[in-house]
């Protein structure tokens, strides 16, 4: 399996997706570490959106979820640093969602 695994990450960085594909993941994780973070009821008033230069864009109407949100930055940054056993983010921003 780890051979497979070694040709499958060779594969993507010859193709140049790889780091689209590792923003892909890290986007996947940061919404699961946010989700288990969060209130239940807070669950839907957020979403993922970008990462670049190591900060994480989220969107939030609701100012008391931004807040909440902002309150556990610090975890949810450690959270997903440590997932993957590297800094790959250093903060989060928060953008008014419209739609």
């Amino acid at each position: 399996m780890l051979q497979l695994n070694s040709f499958i990450n060779q594969s993507l960085f010859k193709a140049k997706i790889y780091g689209k594909v590792r923003i892909a993941m890290i986007l996947s994780v940061a919404e699961k570490e946010i989700n288990e973070l969060m209130p239940c009821g807070y669950h839907g008033h957020y979403k993922v959106l970008f990462i670049k230069d190591k900060i994480l864009t989220l969107a939030c109407l609701d100012l008391n979820v931004g807040q909440e949100i902002k309150d556990r930055e610090k975890d949810i940054v450690k959270a997903v640093n440590n997932k993957f056993g590297q800094e790959v983010l250093e903060f989060v921003s928060i953008v008014p969602k419209f739609s």
